[in-house]
């Protein structure tokens, strides 16, 4: 876990992760616990409607399912689950092999600075691409779905 957090501390400079921490602990004084509880659910639910799209491009393909994302919306962007990343965790824990595509996502970066960090956390199998790349694997069929999130 340290090496895990020095990697994604050193993807940032010291202000960003002064804002980041910043953040985090003005989130958890603004909104109290009885606020927090309902957005945990609605990802989680989020994540099992989602999960049942996966399952059923995974029983037709019989082999992984490989998701494209563009920016994050991760937990680190939202909550707990995130938002596009809440039906990849789904169908991870319940086995369905996937492989996810993150975009980069230009100027920050935060496909390969956030998304693939929070996949790495969690065993799931990525490759950080290019903004660019999306469309070329798409034509390839190299990609069964794509999920974008909602982060604001």
């Amino acid at each position: 876990m340290r090496n895990s957090f020095s990697n994604f501390q050193s993807s940032f400079n010291p202000q960003q992760i002064i804002f980041f921490v910043f953040f985090i602990t003005l989130l958890s004084i603004t909104y109290p616990p009885s606020f927090l509880g309902p957005i945990r659910i609605k990802l989680f639910i989020l994540g099992l409607n989602g999960l049942n799209i996966i399952g059923e491009i995974y029983n037709k393909k019989k082999n992984t399912v490989n998701i494209l994302t563009h920016c994050n919306a991760g937990w680190l962007a939202t909550i707990n689950w995130g938002t596009a990343t809440s039906p990849i965790y789904h169908a991870h824990k319940k086995g369905i092999p996937v492989h996810v595509w993150v975009d980069e996502t230009r100027p920050r970066n935060q496909g390969a600075n956030l998304t693939s960090f929070e996949l790495n956390e969690e065993g799931i199998p990525n490759t950080i691409i290019t903004d660019n790349t999306g469309g070329i694997l798409m034509q390839r069929g190299e990609v069964d779905m794509c999920i974008v999130g909602t982060d604001r």
